[in-house]
């Protein structure tokens, strides 16, 4: 613990905590539990959203299909995201976009689509490379291990199977009609059958992993957060507590300043522990003098240390994603919740990219109204991009959101396989097998249309429900719905008509996958873009560390969140050996 003097020297109420963590999501959940493992560990755990305690969870958290984002009380309010590239006199004449991040208990974790697939081992010689030693794949894999207990595979070595969270599929025999006909197609194409993606390293059809039962999510709040867990007298867990700026004296860090509900509160630790996200991690440390110097000179922020990598090198999954309504014989069953069933893992051969390097999620829903169940998606991925944007303040004032900016499809090499991944799935769509169980096919977006009817309401559901049934009536009227209601822009005919049209369409629809990572790196203490050294330690600093999905050099061939989690994991088995 930090010495009384010292805490009274700044005039800071000495609280007697060995670890303040900072953001109760996939990692911070992880490391609170893990280090009050420890009895003489004394921890507390800031959350800036809501508590979840177990049981109390809500019904849109606890629900194994994705509902939870669809909750504004579960997610930070007013992030924007812009996603193509910023002109350098101009950054403000690129449109902005909401984008969505867990504030709750849990994190992402209680908000996501529930995925559960590990990066590949290639990702992990990547972050070797990047500086991060110690985070190989044979150093990460016994804390993916660790963490599940997998009901299909638990047998395998290679899998756990007495971890906090469980992790399923849903049986090949169980995809509903929509996942089914785009396998049957994909299989016609040479695809193989992979069962297991979290141990299989090869293309081809895959069941997708879950972090859900069939009846409740299994966030890291819900898993490690046990009752037995919270009993525990060595830990302390806060909710609606926002971390507005670190305390330094000097280069250590001997607090934190947070806006709580009884006001503004200063909590000393040893040892400040961020895992707040990619976007809220680079902006505390920016807004308390860690970043660019220039940078926070340019905002009026005492500088502690300049780190030029603080907030670059963001980047995220591209995503597009093509669309269709479907028949009746193509919809899902109420009683399997779950939407992700299956995906395509492909690898696109282009020029030095990796393999395994796109990914298609199929959803047999795409929401929880009538509407979306008579939708099927397929969201297109570029999981390994190589384009990179970066978080920077747009004022020192806590209360205001980051500028986020992207800068997909930049590369031209993310372009070129987003193209090959969307003509690769217009021609599924075009065939017979998928064709027999959907009426149209359209491009689809997250507009502002479709975000609003997404919000879970009594009034969104009959909105829905009207539409339903006029997507049900005769092809013009159908056409003219689907027009109007869901996709007034161009049709999927004119947008692969020609290379232009596609890229275009390309340009100005590619999104996210609500997948961050990278702005606040591991790396070599001699590496000016490397903020972490592979403790997790910030550099420039003493008593601070981050873990989360920020500390990633480059973003692994999956979802991001069971990453996370490890990621969790291993960090606090660090900070339990004294590194």
């Amino acid at each position: 613990m930090i010495p009384l003097k010292t805490a009274e020297k700044k005039g800071h109420r000495m609280t007697g905590w060995d670890y303040i963590i900072v953001g109760a999501g996939s990692a911070g959940t992880v490391i609170a539990a893990r280090l009050t493992e420890i009895p003489t560990n004394r921890v507390l755990l800031l959350e800036a959203g809501r508590d979840t305690p177990p049981g109390d969870e809500g019904d849109e958290v606890r629900d194994p299909l994705y509902r939870a984002t669809y909750h504004s009380r579960n997610t930070w309010p007013g992030i924007m995201a812009q996603w193509r590239p910023l002109p350098h006199n101009d950054p403000d004449s690129v449109p902005a976009f909401p984008y969505d991040q867990g504030r709750v208990m849990g994190g992402g974790s209680s908000v996501n689509s529930m995925v559960a697939i590990r990066g590949m081992p290639g990702d992990f010689e990547e972050w070797v490379d990047a500086g991060a030693s110690g985070w190989g794949w044979d150093d990460v894999l016994k804390y993916y291990k660790r963490l599940e207990t997998d009901t299909d595979f638990g047998d395998d070595p290679r899998h756990g199977n007495d971890g906090p969270i469980s992790i399923r599929r849903h049986r090949r025999s169980d995809w509903p009609g929509f996942c089914d006909a785009i396998a049957s197609e994909l299989h016609r194409r040479g695809f193989r059958y992979v069962k297991d993606m979290n141990v299989e390293p090869r293309d081809g059809v895959c069941s997708v992993a879950l972090t859900s039962t069939r009846s409740l999510r299994q966030s890291t709040a819900i898993c490690y957060l046990t009752p037995e867990v919270r009993a525990r007298n060595n830990l302390e867990v806060r909710s609606d507590c926002y971390a507005e700026s670190l305390m330094f004296d000097g280069t250590r860090c001997i607090g934190i300043r947070v806006r709580a509900p009884a006001g503004e509160e200063i909590l000393s630790a040893r040892e400040i522990i961020i895992s707040a996200g990619a976007l809220q991690s680079p902006a505390l440390l920016m807004r308390s003098g860690v970043g660019p110097a220039a940078h926070l000179q340019e905002h009026g922020v005492e500088v502690v240390a300049d780190r030029a990598g603080v907030g670059q090198n963001l980047h995220e999954h591209p995503t597009c994603i093509l669309a269709a309504h479907l028949r009746l014989n193509g919809m899902q069953p109420a009683a399997l919740r779950a939407a992700g069933n299956m995906a395509l893992r492909h690898s696109s051969k282009l020029g030095d990219c990796p393999p395994h390097d796109f990914y298609i999620a199929i959803a047999n829903k795409v929401s929880w109204h009538p509407l979306g169940n008579r939708i099927g998606g397929a969201i297109a991925a570029v999981v390994k991009p190589y384009s990179r944007g970066a978080v920077s303040l747009k004022s020192a004032d806590p209360t205001i959101n980051p500028r986020v900016a992207f800068h997909v499809m930049e590369d031209e090499r993310d372009f070129a396989r987003m193209k090959m991944a969307l003509r690769l799935f217009y021609e599924i769509f075009c065939s017979d097998a998928v064709r027999d169980v959907t009426t149209e096919a359209f491009p689809a977006a997250f507009s502002a249309r479709v975000r609003q009817l997404n919000m879970e309401t009594p009034v969104n559901w009959w909105k829905s429900f009207a539409g339903s049934l006029l997507m049900d009536m005769p092809g013009p009227v159908r056409r003219a719905a689907l027009k109007t209601l869901i996709a007034p822009g161009p049709s999927l005919e004119d947008i692969f008509a020609t290379e232009e049209t596609l890229g275009s369409w390309i340009r100005e629809n590619c999104r996210g996958f609500f997948h961050p990572v990278g702005t606040c790196r591991f790396g070599r203490k001699d590496d000016p873009s490397a903020v972490l050294d592979p403790a997790g330690r910030v550099y420039g600093v003493v008593g601070l560390r981050i873990a989360d999905a920020s500390v990633m050099p480059s973003i692994t061939r999956a979802n991001t969140n069971l990453t996370a989690v490890m990621i969790g994991e291993k960090v606090a088995d660090l900070i339990k050996d004294g590194t």
